[in-house]
């Protein structure tokens, strides 16, 4: 969870500090804002600007730092030439400067990137995607999902590069939170237009068999993440030809049977765990583990179309598990028809470490 919040508290904190923010960025950049043809001094200008501003937030001084990460929101204003101008040296300098930074002023940085909607911004958040810190890629993850939009309207070329992107980053990611954002950052085929919605829906499936195989394993890196994985695949389906809803109900099979056998099995099974349990992170991938049964579930009805649709979420929230237990027989049999493959529930002995559940 500190992923998440961490970036959605650096994306809220410095909204009290706008209107200060505003009249320094009026003064400072006022004269060139509405400018159709940018000359080389109004470049050093902007370049000063946003490197003085972006110094201040790399210091971490908490209330100057919301005041300069105002402030240089706040100046993405103005006509198309100097908004590109500004978002294109922004991003140069942010390109350096978040490397060098502490975990807070860099998801800063970068969630300013992002909020710019800025194509050229891809360069510096694929890079960001590989850093060390977790709230760093949890940030660069949301301001790719930020510029889905424009990205799709600026053609294949760079969905496919960012979409390539983060597929390889989902693929390495052990934070639960970031993957998710990651997902969510691939969701081109919800768009109401993107080009080559097949080859979008492809690099979902990708990521998602990648995840897939991980399932199989005694470990489960980032377990429970999948239930955004489970939430856009049901998009994607109709952007698919038949191989890949077969490939995608087969991924979605090996999914839902672990996440199955992690709740009903095992020392430490999630079926045992509540709500008031003091061990937080665990209830984290409980509800986690839930979310993607129920969306996998959705899923499989959308893509096998059953007459009767099995339903193992709901014999759990009665606690009865014999239930659960056929009702899964039932979704074996299914798939079993559809994709020639048993995904029959196997009892084992969880190991001592629980499956990664961190979010540092």
């Amino acid at each position: 969870m500190i992923g998440r919040c961490l970036v959605l508290l650096v994306l809220l904190s410095p909204l009290a500090a706008g209107a200060l923010a505003q009249n320094a960025v009026d003064d400072a950049l006022s004269e060139i804002r509405a400018k159709t043809d940018i000359s080389d001094a109004d470049r050093t200008e902007m370049r000063s600007f946003i490197t003085t501003n972006v110094g201040t937030v790399n210091d971490n001084d908490p209330v100057t730092a919301n005041d300069a990460v105002a402030a240089l929101r706040s100046a993405y204003a103005g006509s198309d030439a100097f908004k590109s101008e500004f978002g294109t040296i922004y991003a140069d300098v942010v390109a350096n400067a978040y490397r060098r930074a502490d975990t807070v002023p860099a998801v800063r940085l970068l969630s300013i990137l992002g909020t710019f909607r800025f194509p050229g911004a891809q360069r510096v958040l694929f890079e960001a995607l590989q850093d060390e810190r977790v709230g760093v890629r949890a940030a660069a993850s949301v301001g790719m999902d930020l510029l889905r939009e424009n990205l799709a309207a600026a053609g294949s070329a760079d969905v496919n590069r960012a979409l390539d992107a983060l597929r390889q980053a989902g693929a390495d990611e052990k934070s639960t939170t970031t993957l998710r954002c990651i997902y969510a950052a691939m969701d081109y085929c919800s768009l109401a237009s993107v080009p080559e919605p097949q080859r979008c829906a492809e690099a979902l499936l990708q990521l998602i068999e990648t995840r897939a195989s991980a399932y199989t394993g005694d470990d489960v890196p980032a377990i429970g993440a999948e239930d955004v994985a489970m939430r856009l695949g049901r998009t994607a389906l109709s952007k698919m030809d038949e191989d890949q809803r077969r490939r995608l109900t087969a991924a979605a099979g090996t999914i839902l049977k672990r996440c199955l056998e992690r709740y009903l099995f095992g020392q430490q099974k999630l079926l045992d765990v509540r709500d008031k349990d003091s061990n937080r992170e665990i209830v984290e991938v409980r509800n986690g583990v839930e979310r993607t049964i129920l969306l996998g579930e959705q899923l499989l009805a959308a893509a096998l179309a059953p007459q009767d649709t099995p339903d193992v979420l709901e014999a759990l929230r009665r606690l009865d598990t014999a239930e659960a237990q056929l009702e899964w027989k039932k979704w074996n049999a299914l798939l079993k028809g559809a994709v020639d493959q048993d995904f029959a529930l196997s009892a084992f002995d969880e190991p001592t470490a629980s499956d990664d559940t961190s979010n540092p």
